[in-house]
């Protein structure tokens, strides 16, 4: 996968897709460090470096979003959204469609959550959701979840 790493709403990071199969991501990025199976919660998370993939049964094991955690890069327009301070704010004063619940920030047009990046901060950091069109409908209502 390109290093850095584009996002282009609902639709990919870089050369990963939305919808992709785990072995399609595993072609271009190599084996997980670690995979956990929850078929409690029906998903599957694959961990690379400060990464995670989650492919959902529900979706018949298609990658559905992808998390960044400290440690890595995710670029929007030329802006890290991890390592720019004030990345928060900038995005609430260009898209006025999001929703700020509990140190959530879920940006309805994006398809992008930013967690920890406000006030109240979150025990594993500051981290970003990114999300495909099979997940919009869980995160129109996240905040009711």
């Amino acid at each position: 996968m390109d290093k850095k790493k584009l996002l282009k709403p609902f639709s990919c990071i870089g050369n990963i897709e939305f919808g992709m199969s785990q072995e399609e991501v595993a072609k271009i990025l190599g084996k997980p460090d670690e995979i956990e199976d929850d078929d409690i919660m029906e998903e599957i998370r694959e961990k690379r470096d400060n990464i995670e993939y989650l492919y959902t049964y529900e979706d018949e094991k298609k990658l559905g979003e992808i998390t960044f955690f400290n440690g890595s890069s995710l670029f929007f327009n030329d802006v890290d959204l991890m390592n720019t301070s004030g990345i928060l704010e900038k995005l609430q004063s260009e898209y006025s469609d999001f929703e700020d619940i509990k140190g959530h920030c879920n940006f309805l047009s994006l398809g992008i959550v930013l967690c920890g990046f406000g006030k109240k901060k979150m025990p594993e950091g500051k981290y970003v959701i990114a999300y495909g069109e099979t997940r919009k409908s869980f995160y129109e209502g996240y905040g009711s979840h």
